[in-house]
């Protein structure tokens, strides 16, 4: 009964990530669309311009791109080159699926652990942005979050993947 629950939970959050980087994403677009019609018309009708806008655009793209990764690899449209993969079908492709995934996954742990070095480097730096005057060392803390957050659906979908190998669920083609 308890794994039952258990499967519950790890289900509630997965939904509540699968949410929250959709609310996120999308957040930041309209944001970001908004302060880019807003600085063309300050710049083009009433010749005037903003530095304070032109940071904060810049910062809610670098996060929108990362974020956009997650929301993504959640909805599995990442870019991957499926050449070879496409060649194999039924538990063949699963496997290769799993094996791409754990390279995968390791790759995006290992860019977790090197931002994290990163930014406990940059921490005694204490480097201001110009405009917002918020320590530089917060547009990288993208890093560690975004690959972590994708390291969980490549998780989900490992996992997924050895059901349907060993259980023998329906393969998806």
């Amino acid at each position: 009964m308890s794994g039952n629950t258990d499967r519950k939970k790890n289900i509630g959050v997965i939904k509540f990530l699968d949410n929250s980087i959709t609310v996120i994403t999308m957040t930041m677009l309209a944001i970001m669309l908004t302060l880019i019609a807003y600085q063309v018309i300050a710049r083009y009708i009433l010749k005037t311009g903003s530095a304070i806008i032109d940071e904060t655009v810049r910062y809610l793209y670098i996060w929108f791109i990362y974020f956009g990764m997650v929301l993504a690899t959640k909805e599995r449209q990442h870019v991957s080159i499926t050449m070879l993969v496409d060649k194999f079908k039924g538990k063949y492709k699963v496997t290769i699926n799993i094996l791409s995934n754990i390279f995968w996954l390791y790759f995006n742990l290992y860019v977790v652990i090197v931002s994290i070095k990163l930014i406990n480097e940059m921490a005694p730096i204490k480097a201001r942005t110009a405009a917002w005057h918020v320590l530089e060392i917060t547009l990288y803390t993208v890093l560690p979050i975004c690959f972590t957050w994708t390291s969980i659906y490549i998780l989900r979908d490992i996992i997924i993947n050895t059901r349907q190998l060993f259980k023998r669920e329906e393969i998806i083609k």
